[in-house]
């Protein structure tokens, strides 16, 4: 037993002896890892002996086992020895073709004859492949590929760019002070005086040849307490010659001079076809920095001009104010105010550089600005000022024509169906955009901006969309959301005056009056439409107490106001005029003596305290005339015409300088302008009615009729059920005093051939018949307005009688009266005896436009063509002349400019927004789908 013990110990020995010798061998074989050897004891025991009697019999071997811990990593002269650090193999393949995976820690490769990276015995490494931003796309090892090399990896590349980090002494003297220098500076490379220190770097040609490059820094200014700044001038030296930093000219062969004309092309002066080649206005050539057979820096231009002056702060945080409207230009420091912080964007600059022929106008975009913000600007505005004049032409009969169409998903078979006829879009029609920059549209092919762009095809959208609907046979589902926009003459000049326009407004309710104010307070015209005017009567006063910053305005009633509303003052000022007139302001509180108090803490109000008095005259502190207007309107408002034009980022301002007038959103209807119904009569009330008088149904009630749809009133009954008769029917009211609900209008039932029947200028709808007027004729649903005072009823359509044979049906026409000439007629399941009238219905689906005769041959015959009067929504408007009697033609709103019209666009928030995604330079047309319905666009 103690042999064998000993020849195990023998045996384990030689095994370690040659993990040791085998690791000893491979000490200089990169990648390799040692091998240790791993030892047990053997214990032997027989089935009798006693477990406690056991010994030990020798030991055995359990293995050898390499040691894969980090080794040390060294360099080599071998740009492709490779060692990993931490855990990981390099995976190669034995041969290109084959699919098994060897792995190794040995990083010592090379390149074989086809450029393939291998290793020593010629195995291929593999890696991820990657895309061409160096990302890789897959992490497999089945997707792993063989690394070769590319074809021009190793050649020569010139060197570009120069990174260099250097530190200089601050207590270097200034080398211009030199006296030395006295009569000019004159720097040279051996002349260790003229420059502070240099440094120098290998740099190479395309052909790898190096060249020194020599940096020499000459320090011309040293810090001081005003300017902690040490300043240092540069000169690069290559082969000892300087590098001049001026920009260089490109010729060709025949020593031309090379220009880039306006489509990036190359050319040269004998080439040019006409002026207009090169990029306009511009003063100086226009060159591409990549074309360059030298790319040197150019020296900065000089730029000089007339100074103006803002304060900033101390941390320049202040803000200006850049516009290019032109309503508020009197507004701007250009137009003589010395204090404002509203400055004119167009023209902002006039830049001459470097004495070139032409100087160019600087245009900066509307927006606050500090002193940083303003200072990126201009030098955008220059840049873009100097950049190529780029524009967008619309070819006649080429792209002209904008088409639009919505679709529709069909729920039974998933299908789209479009418009029966598309929403065309002349771009070639004119526009206000195309009349205020000076484009000729017809019959040409103009030339616009980007931003003209933008702005004319917007409003030519507007334009259309309204039309299709409005005009045309279009239908959008939008007929519940008209609205009546209207629109001034373009001013003249800019209204330098406070004034309130009183109008009449009319829609489904009674008319009443609102009130646009017309500020030009901080002389800055503003709009705004108010609900209520109040006047400062005769002997009332405006007084501001300085001390404690309140103003206060006496009134004869005050129940118009409430505490925290904001009104605006408006009035005939000759004394703080340009305080107080125009200008919004906030009531405080509200006294028992009908006087409103205003807190003016921080309205830039003057030191002193005065008192204004209402008086017959202006003069001194007395004034002629002075108003209140609250409760701001929320179904009518006011804009300029443009002014939320401009496309985003845009310089100019598209303004029209013309007074839109319209309803909101929230006073949306079917009705046109021309329709609105506010002369109706509430049928409920006594003496409402003229008894024997024939009247049409406008607007739905809910009181009960008995049940019944007869469209005459028995005196024994009182009630109107104006939504059982429906929308449009023509009843005769027996009776003067009516319990139903809903309003009705007279009707008016001109004579053949009558005179005199309707009132010029006044719009009327026909209700029955067709009715002549002018020579046109109009039929029953239409409208006209009055061009003289006689209305015709058309004889061939007046007075006709249809016999209704017993059991038969005779049919009838919508929209057309009809009164029973003998006997019974039975409509829609109601009896209509003698004498009684019943109206073609045209809207219900139900309906069957047929009579009946009910018992014998009747008789049935049309009315006489009949009409009523509608109102125009906006009409009546009467000037306060707070600025004289020329207010209303001053302001484009006289009689002679001012007209309604019914659109359902909203021009600043429209349907269809026209935009240009400047990342992948094309024009966009998004869908605003709050306007037009959901869904997605195309």
């Amino acid at each position: 037993m103690s042999f064998y013990t000993a020849l195990t110990g023998l045996n384990g020995s030689q095994a370690d002896i040659a993990a040791t010798s085998n690791n000893i061998a491979n000490v200089g074989t990169t990648g390799f890892k040692r091998s240790r050897a791993e030892f047990g004891d053997i214990f032997a025991t027989s089935p009798l002996q006693n477990s406690s009697s056991s010994i030990g019999s020798g030991s055995i071997l359990k293995g050898v086992k390499q040691q894969f811990t980090q080794g040390n990593i060294a360099a080599s002269l071998n740009a492709l020895d490779l060692a990993i650090s931490g855990q990981g193999f390099f995976a190669l393949k034995p041969s290109l073709t084959s699919s098994q995976v060897v792995y190794t820690r040995n990083g010592s490769f090379n390149v074989d004859n086809n450029r393939n990276v291998v290793d020593s015995t010629g195995q291929f490494l593999l890696t991820y492949p990657v895309n061409e931003d160096g990302s890789v796309t897959s992490k497999t090892i089945n997707d792993a590929v063989p690394l070769q090399l590319p074809v021009t990896s190793g050649e020569p590349k010139a060197t570009s760019n120069i990174d260099l980090s250097i530190n200089l002494p601050a207590d270097a003297p200034v080398i211009t002070d030199n006296p030395k220098f006295a009569d000019g500076y004159q720097f040279s490379t051996s002349d260790p005086e003229s420059f502070t220190n240099s440094t120098s770097l290998t740099i190479f040609d395309d052909l790898g040849n190096p060249t020194i490059a020599t940096v020499y820094f000459i320090k011309t200014q040293a810090s001081t307490a005003d300017d902690p700044t040490n300043k240092y001038d540069t000169r690069l030296v290559i082969d000892e010659t300087v590098i001049n930093p001026d920009l260089v000219a490109s010729v060709n062969d025949n020593n031309e001079q090379i220009y880039i004309d306006r489509f990036g092309n190359e050319t040269t002066v004998a080439s040019i076809p006409d002026d207009n080649y090169f990029s306009e206005g511009k003063g100086s050539a226009l060159y591409r920095k990549d074309d360059l057979n030298q790319v040197i820096p150019s020296q900065p231009a000089k730029l000089t001009g007339s100074q103006t002056s803002f304060d900033f702060g101390e941390e320049g945080n202040k803000l200006i104010e850049i516009t290019n409207d032109p309503m508020r230009f009197n507004a701007t420091r250009e137009a003589g105010n010395a204090d404002s912080s509203v400055f004119w964007g167009k023209d902002f600059l006039l830049v001459n550089v470097d004495d070139g022929d032409v100087p160019v106008s600087v245009d900066l975009r509307p927006g606050s600005y500090n002193a940083t913000q303003l200072a990126s600007e201009v030098e955008r505005a220059i840049n873009s000022a100097y950049g190529d004049d780029n524009k967008l032409q619309v070819r006649s009969n080429v792209d002209d024509t904008l088409t639009v169409d919505f679709y529709t998903l069909n729920t039974g078979d998933g299908t789209l169906s479009g418009l029966t006829t598309p929403v065309s879009i002349d771009l070639l029609s004119s526009s206000y955009v195309t009349e205020q920059v000076g484009i000729e549209t017809s019959g040409s092919s103009p030339d616009f901006t980007r931003e003209e762009f933008l702005a004319h095809a917007q409003v030519r959208v507007i334009d259309t969309m309204n039309d299709y609907v409005i005009d045309g046979t279009g239908d959008l589902g939008v007929n519940g959301s008209l609205f009546t926009r209207s629109s001034g003459g373009q001013m003249d000049t800019i209204y330098e005056k406070t004034d309130v326009i009183t109008f009449d407004y009319a829609s489904s309710s009674p008319s009443s009056q609102r009130h646009l104010a017309y500020s030009y307070y901080d002389k800055t015209p503003s709009l705004s439409v108010f609900d209520n005017k109040e006047a400062v009567s005769d002997g009332k006063s405006i007084a501001y107490d300085s001390s404690n910053n309140l103003l206060r305005i006496d009134l004869d009633d005050t129940s118009n106001f409430t505490v925290g509303e904001v009104v605006k003052l408006a009035g005939n000022f000759d004394n703080q005029d340009a305080i107080i007139n125009g200008r919004s302001l906030t009531i405080l509180s509200i006294d028992a003596n009908n006087s409103i108090t205003i807190n003016t803490t921080g309205e830039g109000f003057p030191d002193g305290g005065f008192t204004l008095q209402q008086g017959s005259a202006t003069s001194g502190d007395t004034f002629k005339e002075a108003y209140i207007l609250s409760d701001e309107s929320t179904d009518v408002e006011a804009f300029f015409e443009g002014e939320h034009l401009s496309p985003a980022g845009a310089v100019n301002s598209y303004n029209n300088k013309k007074i839109v007038l319209r309803e909101t959103s929230s006073a949306t209807h079917s009705f046109k302008h021309n329709e609105a119904d506010a002369g109706a009569i509430n049928v409920a009330g006594t003496g409402s009615l003229t008894s024997g008088a024939e009247y049409y149904v406008t607007d739905l009630g809910t009181s009960d009729f008995n049940a019944a749809t007869a469209v005459t009133i028995l005196a024994a009954s009182k009630d109107l059920n104006t939504g059982s008769a429906g929308l449009g029917t023509i009843f005769k009211a027996n009776v003067t005093t009516l319990a139903g609900t809903g309003r009705v209008k007279p009707v008016t039932s001109p004579a053949e051939n009558a005179t005199d029947n309707v009132t010029f200028g006044k719009t009327y709808k026909v209700v029955a018949g067709t009715i002549t007027h002018g020579g046109v004729d109009y039929a029953v649903g239409t409208t006209f307005t009055a061009v003289n005072a006689n209305a015709v009823t058309k004889s061939s359509t007046s007075g006709g009688s249809a016999n209704v044979t017993s059991a038969a049906t005779t049919a009838v026409t919508a929209g057309v009266v009809y009164t029973v000439g003998t006997n019974t007629v039975t409509y829609n399941g109601v009896d209509y005896t003698a004498g009684q009238k019943f109206t073609g219905v045209s809207s219900a689906t139900t309906v069957v436009n047929k009579v009946t005769d009910g018992s014998a041959n009747a008789t049935i015959t049309t009315d006489l063509a009949k009409f009523i009067t509608h109102d125009e929504v906006f009409s009546g408007l009467t000037s306060a002349a707070l600025g004289g009697g020329s207010t209303l033609t001053s302001l484009g709103m006289d009689s002679s400019n001012f007209s309604n019209k019914t659109v359902w666009v909203d021009e600043k928030n429209p349907p269809i927004k026209v935009s240009y995604d400047a990342v992948n330079q094309r024009f966009e047309f998004g869908v605003n789908h709050t306007a037009i319905g959901p869904g997605t666009d195309s």
